[in-house]
């Protein structure tokens, strides 16, 4: 007999963060691509893309280290994989390329900024 798939729950932790932040949906995909991008991986993730994340669905480790990184550059403090509300399946957390956890965090370039390490929703 088949099992009955169920949807996957809704993901109050991540929307907290993005709260958190004061980004869009839009902007938030868009910093998760910039930082990929400074990685070397080319990311087509886009508006649509977070809201099936708040929904709950999971995207690769990889990704989830990305969004991690992008949150971590915008409220100026360390945002871990687990803190994502995404069952801890992404694995610890990672710097950003050249940075130390104890060192400030560049905004993510291209974002305008409102304030020291703020990027603004554009």
């Amino acid at each position: 007999m088949p099992s009955a798939r169920r949807a996957p729950a809704p993901n109050p932790t991540l929307r907290a963060l993005l709260a958190e932040t004061g980004w869009t949906q839009a902007a938030f995909a868009l910093a998760i691509r910039r930082v990929a991008g400074e990685a070397g991986v080319p990311m087509r993730y886009d508006r649509a893309s977070v809201a099936h994340w708040l929904r709950g669905s999971r995207p690769r480790p990889a990704v989830q280290r990305f969004m991690a990184e992008a949150l971590s550059r915008r409220l100026a403090r360390p945002v871990t994989v687990p803190e994502l509300g995404m069952g801890g399946s992404g694995g610890p957390g990672r710097p950003a390329p050249g940075h130390s956890p104890s060192e400030p965090r560049p905004p993510v370039e291209g974002l305008p900024v409102d304030a020291p390490g703020r990027p603004l929703d554009s």
